[in-house]
């Protein structure tokens, strides 16, 4: 048989061109479009594209407009003697769908078994079950996606005494390729084309490559998180939508900004166009990739509670909700109008929990812009002006003011802190987030181990510490402000701000982190760097 016996049912765009290609990284974005490099396509990983929105999409919309596409991904596990992860096909059909990627290829090999997600991607014994497997695999992918999928790097870092198909004649071979189909049949090639590689091991056990001595599967660390959104789902989507200031944007709203993104959520009997739409679809997905990555590093989903439900639930954050969390996470993302505030039992509880040393505590608001009522009247509209044209992100209001609940909870636990402001980063001249001012001298649990930059959100806040919260938080790490942004109050006095505080030693048993939400959100950029710090986080050493 030929190779070309062994084409899918599926077929691939034609329209990869025979030429070179490279891939797509976050800080060649900005040169790509300026300069229109001469290159025959980009191959793009599909797991960093699977937020709804946010500058990744506009910039890979803005390529995909002039380039070709090749979308590549690590996540499928296609080996793993486990089911497929559907809701991670359906994250892939909806990139291809909305990319229409010319080819979209993955790995031959496995990441997930009964204990979670592993961080690698792990070889597979080359044997007729196997095959079979893997070829089931293939075929469910492609009808989902509706495309041929493309399989590469065979895995092989291991070799297995139990893989006999290599050693099968070529007759024993096409037989159990014509009982599985040309799904196995293709896969049976790819495999004879890996017997090549049989060199690097010999016939013996299983042994790792000398190359990869620190590549085996990462040892899982329990750690059990909790995601407690701090907003109240009436408070937010009740806002009134003729009045543009202090709330979130309706679905609707986003869609007809952003255009074409979020074109998938378009059709209003599948999906709520007002505020609770945008809190569903769009800024809860923007948490996606921590909490997948989380479950995976962890081997344990990650807990996510909102504070008040559409029907006006609250779920306090008491000692019952944080039983058993060691890793506690609060996306202050309340608006200031609803007046959230932690409840003396709900202080009580964060008292108790950082009273343990190895529990660790993350309190994130975000931005206050248009704060303006201490200035005279016609100071104000002035002062709303220069912060919007600072920040330059044309979807937010004059006046949108974060983190109630957060500012509450911080005040009563004797740390009181403000997020002001809404700050533009900087970014170095490729377009990538600028490195951070870290204080690696404190920072005790390795929280910025490997650790470049944080992100490229437009509005970031200063994080104020007020009163005794000087002498009881350190500033861990600061952001550049953009030099070349439009002035602005406070970055005519500051070069940097206040990115990530971390409590004392002596203030909590436990650690208590203050930083912005979208420090734990995959749209603004630096995602790479980001998920090296969310690895620190949930898979730092015990401490007893």
């Amino acid at each position: 048989m030929s190779a070309s016996s062994f084409s899918p049912r599926f077929r691939a765009h034609d329209r990869l061109p025979s030429r070179a290609g490279v891939g797509l990284k976050a800080e060649h974005y900005r040169t790509i479009l300026e300069s229109r490099p001469d290159v025959g396509f980009f191959e793009v990983h599909a797991e960093n594209y699977m937020g709804a929105g946010g500058p990744p999409h506009r910039y890979l919309s803005a390529i995909g407009a002039r380039y070709s596409l090749s979308l590549h991904g690590v996540g499928l596990s296609i080996g793993a003697d486990r089911p497929l992860d559907r809701d991670h096909l359906q994250r892939l059909k909806t990139l291809i769908t909305r990319y229409a990627p010319a080819v979209f290829s993955e790995h031959l090999a496995w990441s997930s078994h009964d204990c979670g997600f592993l961080d690698d991607l792990l070889p597979l014994p080359y044997t007729k079950e196997s095959l079979v497997r893997v070829a089931n695999h293939v075929d469910e992918v492609q009808e989902t996606l509706g495309t041929q999928m493309l399989l590469e790097n065979p895995s092989t870092y291991l070799a297995f005494e139990a893989s006999t198909w290599l050693h099968d004649t070529p007759d024993r071979r096409a037989t159990h390729a014509d009982r599985m189909g040309r799904e196995a049949a293709w896969l049976a090639h790819a495999c004879r084309r890996s017997r090549a590689r049989r060199g690097r091991h010999g016939r013996g056990p299983a042994t790792p490559r000398p190359s990869r001595p620190n590549r085996g599967p990462r040892i899982m660390n329990h750690r059990n998180v909790l995601l407690y959104y701090a907003w109240s789902r009436p408070g937010e989507s009740g806002a009134p939508l003729p009045v543009i200031d202090d709330r979130f944007p309706a679905l609707f709203e986003s869609r007809r900004m952003g255009f074409p993104r979020f074109h998938e959520f378009s059709d209003p009997g599948q999906y709520d166009q007002g505020i609770a739409g945008f809190l569903d679809h769009i800024m809860k997905h923007n948490f996606t990739a921590f909490v997948e990555l989380a479950t995976a590093l962890t081997g344990q989903p990650v807990t996510q509670i909102e504070r008040v439900l559409d029907n006006g639930t609250l779920t306090p954050l008491d000692e019952r909700v944080l039983s058993g969390v060691d890793t506690l996470i609060v996306i202050s993302f309340d608006s200031l109008r609803t007046a959230q505030k932690a409840e003396s039992g709900e202080v009580e509880a964060i008292r108790a929990f950082l009273a343990q040393p190895d529990h660790l505590a993350f309190v994130c608001p975000h931005h206050d812009i248009g704060d303006v009522d201490e200035l005279a009247e016609t100071a104000r509209l002035p002062r709303q002006i220069a912060e919007f044209e600072h920040h330059g992100d044309k979807t937010i209001p004059p006046r949108q003011r974060f983190g109630g609940f957060a500012r509450s909870l911080l005040a009563d636990l004797g740390v009181p802190v403000e997020n002001r402001f809404g700050l533009r980063p900087a970014a170095l001249p490729d377009g990538s987030p600028a490195p951070v001012e870290a204080e690696k001298a404190l920072d005790r649990l390795g929280i910025l181990h490997n650790v470049e930059h944080f992100n490229l959100h437009p509005h970031l806040p200063q994080l104020e510490r007020m009163g005794d919260a000087a002498h009881q938080l350190d500033v861990l790490a600061r952001q550049r402000i953009d030099p070349h942004a439009p002035p602005h109050p406070f970055a005519a006095q500051h070069e940097t701000f206040d990115a990530l505080l971390q409590s004392r030693p002596e203030t909590f048993a436990g650690t208590l982190l203050v930083s912005d939400t979208t420090l734990w959100s995959s749209t603004a950029g630096g995602v790479d760097s980001l998920r090296q710090l969310w690895t620190n986080v949930v898979t730092r050493p015990p401490i007893s």
